[in-house]
């Protein structure tokens, strides 16, 4: 089955639960205390634990949607990149 990226995908993972994942990122940085390299950690760990729920649930869980939307969700929230649907 071929793997096409959907950006509403995204927009769900980020949106998870109706709580946005960067509160949930800056509640457990201040929790465990963690900045520089650990927190970037736990982005990336945050941000795969989320993909994995979503595309669980939806059913559409395969191991390269989980590496794609992980790395877009992670790099959304990190601000390195923006993988989002361009809005005109």
């Amino acid at each position: 089955m071929p793997f096409n990226y959907d950006p509403a995908v995204l927009a769900a993972i980020l949106g998870l639960f109706g709580i946005g994942l960067v509160y949930v990122v800056n509640l457990l940085k201040n929790l465990f205390k963690v900045s520089d390299k650990p927190a970037v950690l736990l982005v990336l760990i945050v941000s795969a634990v989320a993909t994995a729920a979503v595309l669980l649930v939806s059913g559409s869980f395969s191991w390269l949607a989980l590496l794609v939307y992980t790395a877009a969700c992670f790099g959304t929230m990190t601000g390195w990149y923006k993988f989002t649907a361009k809005t005109n």
